[in-house]
């Protein structure tokens, strides 16, 4: 069979650690002897930076980036068409072009799926959606983009999404329960493992892993961090991964709550490095505002890192308190109390001893094989349906 995913985040060439967890999963379903191609649309305004060709190919997998016209600050509740006709030329080319029955993935609700589930339609093609957690938590919040993505879910043949959380409630807003499959995110094993540390050294590091953007609230880690800090002592510090538009507004608010000299700002790092500093710091910090299943704290317990999170998404199922991290509850809208918490964890990591090479082997399931094979196994029935509705 051949699988066509359609997704707005895929590495490429200029950003080649960009949305790693996508091609992880779909390298993984390749592994399993499925035809993978992407077309992986890049949004363009004049002025733009610097785009990667039209094809490339990335690990043996060849990707489409076809630009489409995107306008920062207006028309945003349109971006959807401006995506479906860029894209339905060549969505509708490589299907024809395919020798084989072709099942086409759309990566993420919006604008993807939105965009390009109607063309699926039209062609008479299998298609699935594939949520991964604020396209349906926070479009879902917001009235502009709720009855598109409602329309899209609910007409969708089957939806696939990492967690049973996320699937919960994707059933409470009314999908059918025999449409919707949960699957777990996986980990590359040959980076994310445990190792036991050479020496101690003298620091002691809480990490932070993300894109710097509001939806991960990494201030909220600079404030509690800011909060804990004399009961913490001064051989702890913060090590800050990743790179977005806060980046500027984060190092300024460092140094009006006087812990600049105390941050190390890494930027963005290919996963060799982010997992030698998850093995070496105290705990990961997750503070985000919604998630699905995040890779990142997968990959850090992988490590044997501890982790402290808000309660979002998938967390709860991953953070046993008190046995590889802390939770913090995110029910309050007070953004001073959710603070207030992750500061109490931070001073709690101070008294409690973690078995870090257990929380790494309770990890051991967590493969992109497996998280494939659902995949797999779901588009593979449907083939089967469709061979046979023919041979009748």
């Amino acid at each position: 069979m051949r699988v066509l995913l359609v997704s707005n985040l895929y590495p490429h060439s200029k950003e080649p650690m960009r949305a790693l967890y996508n091609q992880r999963h779909f390298q993984a379903l390749r592994s399993l002897g499925h035809d993978v191609e992407v077309i992986a649309p890049l949004p363009w305004f004049p002025g733009k930076r610097a785009m990667p060709s039209r094809v490339e190919t990335m690990d043996g997998i060849t990707v489409w980036h076809p630009r489409h016209l995107y306008t920062p600050g207006f028309a945003i509740h349109q971006h959807w068409r401006f995506y479906q006709a860029a894209v339905a030329g060549l969505l509708r080319q490589r299907i024809a072009a395919s020798e084989e029955p072709v099942h086409v993935v759309l990566g993420f609700v919006y604008p993807d799926a939105v965009a390009m589930a109607p063309v699926c339609e039209a062609l008479g093609v299998p298609y699935s959606v594939l949520v991964l957690g604020s396209d349906f938590r926070v479009r879902m919040r917001q009235s502009k983009f709720k009855p598109l993505v409602e329309r899209c879910l609910l007409a969708a043949p089957h939806v696939f999404c990492p967690g049973s959380q996320l699937r919960r409630d994707m059933l409470d807003a009314g999908l059918p329960a025999e449409r919707v499959h949960a699957f777990n995110n996986g980990v590359e094993r040959e980076l994310f493992a445990y190792k036991a540390p050479a020496s101690e050294g003298s620091a002691i590091e809480i990490l932070f892993v993300g894109n710097l953007v509001d939806v991960k609230a990494p201030a909220r880690l600079l404030q509690a961090f800011a909060a804990a800090a004399p009961e913490l002592g001064a051989g702890w510090r913060l090590s800050m991964i990743g790179a977005g538009p806060l980046a500027g507004e984060l190092e300024r608010l460092a140094g009006q709550l006087g812990i600049a000299d105390r941050i190390d700002w890494w930027g963005r790092q290919a996963p060799s490095f982010v997992a030698e500093r998850m093995r070496l710091a105290t705990a990961l910090c997750l503070c985000s505002r919604s998630e699905g299943m995040p890779n990142v704290v997968i990959e850090a317990l992988a490590c044997g890192c501890p982790v402290v999170a808000t309660a979002v998404g998938e967390v709860p199922h991953l953070v046993e308190l008190g046995s590889n991290g802390f939770v913090v509850d995110v029910h309050s809208t007070e953004e001073t109390e959710i603070v207030a918490g992750l500061a109490h964890s931070l001073r709690q990591l101070k008294q409690t001893r973690f078995d870090r090479a257990e929380i790494a082997a309770k990890m051991s399931g967590f493969t992109w094989e497996a998280a494939a094979q659902v995949l797999a196994d779901v588009m593979t029935q449907d083939a089967s349906k469709l061979t046979m509705e023919e041979f009748k």
